[in-house]
């Protein structure tokens, strides 16, 4: 029950503003900072920080979903955001040098619904080699030590 009420007041909100409101798209912002090179090319380190509107109930589940696109390349990504998170998610990318587009949505994934937006960014940056090799950190996770 609770869920119906909560989808329904999130769905008025979104009909409102065709699921983004103006106010909500400086919700979620993009930052890239270079790591090292590596075989594959420039690890680099993706920070989405966010802020999660007054007007979505606290312990909805948030999910960040975009894609990262270079010389003609998309590469998709979700990612869960876990509450102890704070208003912060980083995740590890390798990308070629050169210039990629990233662009994301701070949603709402709701499994019988549509899902509601309730911030998004997309951000132009021009990654160059680092000039020192990357090396996974003695206590990285799996991601760092595939990167």
């Amino acid at each position: 029950m609770k869920r119906l009420l909560v989808s329904a007041m999130l769905l008025s909100a979104a009909a409102a503003g065709g699921q983004t409101t103006p106010d909500n798209r400086a919700n979620l912002t993009i930052a890239v900072e270079t790591l090292g090179d590596a075989p594959a090319g420039v690890v680099t380190r993706v920070e989405f920080r966010f802020v999660v509107p007054p007007d979505v109930p606290p312990g909805i589940p948030l999910a960040i979903v975009g894609s990262a696109s270079q010389s003609g390349s998309v590469r998709p990504f979700r990612y869960r955001v876990r509450p102890e998170e704070g208003a912060s998610l980083s995740a590890l990318h390798t990308f070629a040098p050169g210039v990629v587009d990233i662009e994301a949505r701070l949603m709402i994934p709701l499994e019988e619904e549509t899902p509601v937006i309730v911030g998004r960014a997309a951000s132009r940056f021009t990654i160059a080699e680092a000039g020192r090799p990357y090396v996974a950190g003695e206590n990285a996770t799996a991601e760092a030590v595939i990167a």
